[in-house]
């Protein structure tokens, strides 16, 4: 706030105690008063608006001017902290007028919809759907007779009328495909769909049946799976490593599980594949995890223990020969090789 001007003091008196007082006058309503005149050199010093004659007139003077609404110039209420007087001055203040372009009458938008509207591509706007329709309305011809008819009317039904479809109903099966050839016999025919690939049920059969032969099953198994090497070498990496997981330190736990009517004792610590190559089971590729570090090593974007490798290297490099001859003829009996 801007420092009002100073008025020139009149002559000097003196209050009950003594004290010399200079007569001022205030600056806001106008009135004479007396001031110490260390107040007021004080007060100039400072650059504080005045002099005032009361804590009233003080305020008064700092309140801010009572603003106006932006949109229709009312006054706002005081500590209102809005810029609009009410909700539909706010909403009519966000609102374009535009020319219908199809009945030309005056209609009124919001400035969001129309940006929006704009950003497609749009360029013309329509007071209502009826308009909107009119304006892109196109004729397109009877599926039967090729009669020319109006787009609204071609939404709801095809033919001009009931008689016209009666004379010449919808013909079924009338789509071809072109021909193919077998994926089984390779010999050509005319699919029924585009997804189609065998000429007949038998040629589906025995392509299946050769999908599902060797590692394509399920349920295949050999020398070199997967199942056989780790299940071997799992009792390998619990011991190694202390039977605890490598990453809390944490002691291994069991639980009991029904197996072929018996109740077996289970671990639940899980063996981790480093390098996630499910089918590399060599002892440098495998730690011992508990189950919540696992789950905690997969949902992370990135691992939380990048070591793994390192201290899998060193510590199959520390254990003793028969655990070391133990895994070596694993690996060699197993024929692994990475690819």
């Amino acid at each position: 706030m801007a420092t009002l001007p100073r008025p020139t003091s009149s002559p000097e008196t003196r209050s009950s105690r003594g004290r010399t007082l200079v007569q001022a006058t205030c600056v806001q309503c106008g009135t004479p008063f007396q001031r110490l005149p260390s107040v007021l050199a004080r007060a100039q010093r400072e650059g504080k608006p005045g002099p005032f004659c009361s804590r009233g007139c003080s305020n008064a003077a700092r309140t801010k001017p009572q603003e106006s609404c932006k949109h229709c110039g009312g006054l706002l209420p005081k500590a209102n902290g809005r810029t609009y007087c009410s909700v539909e001055c706010r909403r009519t203040a966000f609102l374009l007028t535009l020319t219908c372009g199809q009945c030309g009458e005056q209609f009124q938008m919001a400035q969001a919809d129309h940006a929006k509207k704009v950003r497609k591509g749009q360029t013309a706007f329509f007071c209502s759907y009826a308009c909107s329709g009119q304006a892109r309305a196109q004729t397109r011809p009877c599926v039967g007779c090729g009669t020319p008819m109006s787009n609204q009317q071609w939404r709801h039904t095809r033919y001009c009328s009931p008689a016209c479809k009666t004379a010449n109903p919808p013909k079924k099966g009338t789509r071809k495909l072109a021909e193919k050839p077998c994926k089984q016999c390779t010999k050509p025919f005319r699919p029924r769909s585009s997804r189609t690939e065998y000429c007949c049920r038998d040629c589906s059969n025995l392509a299946h049946a050769w999908r599902q032969t060797g590692s394509g099953n399920s349920r295949f198994k050999h020398g070199n799976s997967y199942a056989a090497w780790f299940r071997a070498m799992r009792p390998l990496i619990l011991d190694r490593d202390g039977r605890r997981c490598v990453a809390c330190k944490s002691p291994e736990t069991f639980m009991t599980v029904i197996r072929k009517g018996k109740a077996q004792q289970r671990t639940t610590f899980h063996v981790h594949h480093i390098n996630a190559n499910s089918r590399d089971n060599r002892p440098e590729n495998l730690v011992s995890l508990c189950k919540t570090c696992h789950a905690v090593h997969h949902k992370s974007s990135t691992t939380p223990w990048p070591w793994f490798a390192q201290y899998a290297k060193d510590a199959s490099a520390f254990m003793t020969s028969r655990w070391k001859a133990r895994a070596t003829s694993l690996q060699a009996r197993y024929s692994f090789t990475t690819a």
